[in-house]
């Protein structure tokens, strides 16, 4: 079983998946071209190719691959894996006015539709890790996906994100800030240092979520705590997972459940307006 944080109900606005707001957890690929006075406008970092009849943008993401610094020293090599994700059921709510974080301010919103409780974390600690849809249009108003991400709590610059120190690293982070770490097993931490994300749990104080449309590729970048694929709407979307992997359960990927504290019945949950879902140039989905 993965090791588990208790969390007190909250609810954080949701935002819309545009690269200066998702730069610490990794990277948007979208087309960045546009048209000005009926000229295509290329970024620097395109050209044109083929013969002039397609425009080439050059090193949209990054691929990482940090293997060589895990403890098993077993090498990962790329993998490319479909991904066939259903829409998410929504857990119903009655209408009610509630406040929302929205960055650093509150804003006061009245919601009738439902929640997608967010319950689990996870990373990938030695791979970046892209989820590139296929089929889904940008102008596909009935169908789109939720990216929720979370930084990871400062511990020690000697610490890295392995196996074997997670669990111990995580209830060392969670005790500083009163929150719960359960689990049935522990570790001991031996590491060289890294310039990577450190090994501590997920600081679900600064979780964020962004709604991204169907012209939208995400990558994660090495490390980032972030929730499994959420699809919203009525069609299920086909996504291309390109990462490194070496086949360790644990040096693939870690997990964190998010359970509500004692005496509470809820703890994470994105609220969504389902009219978001009918207009994709205005989303209105929250956290």
């Amino acid at each position: 079983m993965p090791p588990s944080m208790s969390v007190f109900p909250r609810k954080i606005a949701l935002e819309p998946l545009a690269q200066d707001d998702f730069a610490p957890f990794g990277t948007v690929i979208e087309n960045p071209t546009h048209i000005q006075d009926g000229t295509i406008q290329l970024p620097a970092n395109a050209v044109y190719a083929n013969q002039g009849t397609a425009i080439k943008v050059l090193d949209v993401t990054q691929m990482i691959n940090y293997y060589n610094e895990a403890r098993s020293q077993v090498p990962g090599k790329a993998v490319m894996n479909m991904f066939i994700c259903s829409p998410r059921k929504l857990r119903s709510k009655q209408s009610l006015s509630e406040s929302v974080f929205v960055g650093s301010s509150t804003q006061t919103i009245t919601d009738d539709e439902g929640y997608f409780d967010v319950n689990i974390v996870e990373r990938h600690p030695y791979t970046s890790q892209t989820f590139i849809p296929v089929g889904l249009d940008k102008n596909d108003a009935s169908t789109c996906y939720l990216v929720i991400v979370a930084p990871t709590r400062e511990t020690s610059s000697t610490e890295q994100p392995d196996a074997a120190n997670f669990l111990e690293r995580a209830r060392e982070s969670l005790s500083q800030f009163g929150s719960a770490l359960t689990t049935t097993t522990a570790a001991p931490a031996t590491q060289t240092p890294s310039n990577r994300k450190g090994s501590g749990p997920p600081d679900l104080t600064n979780i964020r979520a962004f709604i991204a449309r169907g012209n939208q590729a995400v990558t994660y970048a090495a490390g980032t705590w972030h929730a499994p694929m959420v699809v919203l709407g009525t069609k299920s979307v086909d996504f291309v997972v390109v990462q490194f992997a070496n086949g360790i359960g644990e040096e693939d990927c870690q997990e964190m459940e998010i359970v509500p504290i004692a005496d509470e019945t809820e703890g994470l949950a994105v609220t969504i307006d389902k009219s978001a879902l009918e207009d994709g140039r205005n989303f209105k989905a929250r956290l």
